[in-house]
């Protein structure tokens, strides 16, 4: 129990949160890359999606 309360005190005394304006334009600006990131990775499995139903289209048209 005690090892409870003591990683409790431990963790508070970690987060030690303070608002800083001088880094919110950094924390913006990582924000958007990862938002950009995730974009441009589902553009690109759209992308594959539609060129994989483009190449094998004639194949299931030829099965019936």
């Amino acid at each position: 129990m005690f090892n409870l309360f003591l990683c409790k005190s431990l963790m508070l005394a970690a987060m030690n949160l303070e608002f800083s304006p001088g880094t919110l334009l950094e924390s913006l600006l990582l924000l958007a890359k990862g938002m950009v990131g995730i974009f441009v990775v589902i553009a690109v499995v759209i992308l594959l999606v539609y060129l994989l139903n483009k190449v094998f289209k004639g194949d299931a048209a030829a099965k019936e």
